[in-house]
């Protein structure tokens, strides 16, 4: 063989080598480029220019509960009209948006779709999406993308079925339901605010609550939607709240932060009109104040008949003695003592009687309880009491309205005296976020069935000596709408120990 016709044959033999080798490495290419695509979680479909069916990966036939090999080779538009369009909820929705995207060969295709259940095959939500191939083997060709959004379609239906519910509750509720964004303005009112208040959702979206908010208690609104904000809830508090007319309504209402799905702050507000309630409580206070009174004007009498007399007593002296100014001087003092005694105890019974508004404002618990020992202490001494007060110093002064707290500690010592004590010890202290008052007596103490009807309105174990049931009721609602606490402990023949805890103003909580 000669030399040419060698190096021909070898030439021939290594050509043959290294198609052998490209067609090994297009194998191992395509077997990879395979699993790829197999182990994806999106179905894809692979079409050439001429919309025949050239690739269909696992996942696409786990979707359709069809075999590749039956498809692969086959005209797309042929496969849509006669096999895929039966597999959905809505097939002339997903034949028209597929054959569409067929027809734009430069642009994409979105649209979703709901695949129905059937033995082989799961019910789940698909979104296509066409594009074309630019580049390539399959150049000219599309490629079509199923993603599986089954997880996000029923996270939004669940969602769709909460807001439901939600709108169907506030439409129908009668308490009223707020929505505040995190500057405190309303983003979304209740149909029962504008029965309530007077105004339509119009006239406040957008707006800041304080707007309708009492001046007195602005501040106070603004700090609990700042504590909101940060701890995610907050407890009940009455407020007064401007109605439309121009009058103002009692609302008792909480709140609690959320995030909307768009990750913005909200505020919830849960509101209950208590005016009525609040006017007939008003009423109990004011009858029982009056009453506690008349219980006490003997004793009152006696504090004011006391300086009194020792002011009478000095200007019959000075009067005696005139031409000695030194004694007349002592007298004057006495007079000036006795006198500016009488104002105090004028002063306490005023604080206690005193009509209006149940306003609170910057007081010392101190104070009042020295005001209500004054108003009660010859009530005890003729019953053989005796008042005793451990009154700690520099306590913070307290949100409160006087007249009322001042009424709770009367009624209790009033409580205490008619139990038989012999001694009343009141203690006040204060810690990082409370102040408190303990009222503690040696008398007869409470049974454990007494104990556990003691806030009952109308219940009284002493109804033969004309209680009315009223005191501890009221005193409690007074407490609990300072957002304070009392608790009673008590055995038989072994005294009680009443124990209220008022809150801090907000600054000057630890």
């Amino acid at each position: 063989m000669s030399d040419a016709h060698r190096t021909r044959a070898q030439l021939e033999q290594e050509c043959q080598g290294l198609r052998e080798r490209v067609d090994e490495l297009e194998a191992r290419q395509h077997a990879l480029t395979g699993d790829v695509l197999d182990s994806a979680a999106v179905g894809l479909c692979i079409l050439d220019k001429k919309c025949r069916i050239a690739w269909i990966n696992r996942p696409l036939e786990r979707f359709f509960a069809l075999n590749r090999d039956d498809l692969i080779g086959k005209h797309a538009r042929q496969v849509t009209r006669d096999h895929m369009r039966f597999l959905f909820e809505d097939p002339e929705a997903f034949s028209e948006g597929v054959l569409a995207s067929y027809e734009n060969d430069a642009g994409s295709e979105t649209f979703e779709c709901h695949v129905l259940p059937s033995e082989e095959r799961e019910e789940r939500w698909l979104e296509y999406r066409s594009e074309p191939i630019r580049s390539g083997y399959y150049a000219g060709g599309r490629i079509e993308h199923y993603f599986d959004i089954t997880n996000r379609k029923q996270a939004e239906a669940a969602l769709q079925l909460s807001e439901a519910r939600y709108q169907a509750l506030a439409n129908k509720a009668y308490d009223i339901i707020a929505e505040f964004d995190a500057d405190g303005r309303f983003v979304y009112l209740s149909p029962s605010f504008e029965k309530i208040m007077g105004f339509s959702t119009s006239e406040l979206i957008g707006r800041p609550v304080t707007e309708i908010i009492r001046d007195e208690d602005k501040v106070d609104v603004e700090k609990r939607i700042g504590r909101l904000l940060v701890s995610g809830a907050i407890g009940t508090r009455l407020t007064q709240v401007r109605h439309r007319d121009g009058g103002w309504r009692w609302i008792e209402g909480t709140g609690v932060r959320f995030e909307t799905p768009d990750g913005e702050i909200r505020l919830m507000a849960i509101g209950r009109d208590m005016t009525e309630r609040k006017h007939m409580e008003e009423q109990l206070v004011r009858s029982e104040r009056l009453a506690s009174i008349g219980t006490l004007a003997a004793g009152i009498a006696h504090e004011i008949n006391n300086p009194l007399g020792g002011t009478l007593l000095a200007a019959q002296f000075a009067l005696e003695f005139q031409d000695d100014s030194d004694a007349v001087t002592n007298a004057l003092k006495v007079i000036v003592r006795q006198t500016k005694r009488c104002a105090e105890v004028v002063s306490g019974v005023l604080t206690f009687a005193r009509e209006g508004r149940s306003e609170k404002r910057p007081a010392d618990l101190n104070a009042v309880v020295r005001h209500a020992r004054d108003l009660i202490r010859s009530y005890a001494k003729e019953r053989g009491a005796t008042l005793e007060l451990l009154l700690a110093e520099g306590l913070p002064e307290l949100d409160m309205n006087e007249a009322e707290i001042g009424l709770v500690i009367v009624n209790l010592i009033r409580n205490a005296v008619q139990a038989s004590a012999e001694h009343i010890r009141l203690l006040t202290r204060s810690s990082t976020d409370f102040v408190e008052l303990t009222i503690h007596d040696d008398g007869s103490g409470i049974s454990e069935d007494e104990k556990r009807r003691l806030f009952e309105p109308f219940y009284t174990a002493r109804e033969n000596e004309g209680g009315t049931g009223l005191g501890l009721s009221i005193a409690h609602g007074i407490v609990t709408g300072h957002e304070g606490t009392i608790d009673v402990e008590s055995e038989l023949e072994k005294g009680t120990l009443v124990t209220i805890r008022l809150p801090l103003a907000g600054d000057d909580r630890g």
